[in-house]
């Protein structure tokens, strides 16, 4: 299952997988664009973070 969230809703499909039972969790590959939070790789089969060099959420939260 490929999800691509955007922004906000890179927060809200976090919360979403952390509480997703384990079998949805892997088979979730995550494509997060601009994401406002970071998505743990812990909690799906696959994530990849989209950041533009211009969006100051990345140095505000350098560690995710």
């Amino acid at each position: 299952m490929l999800i691509m969230p955007h922004s906000r809703a890179c927060a809200y499909v976090g919360n979403a997988v952390k509480d997703s039972p384990q079998e949805l969790r892997d088979r979730a590959d995550i494509r997060a664009f601009a994401p406002g939070a970071y998505i743990d790789s812990r909690f799906c089969k696959s994530v990849r973070h989209y950041e533009s060099r211009w969006d100051v959420v990345p140095n505000i939260d350098s560690k995710g």
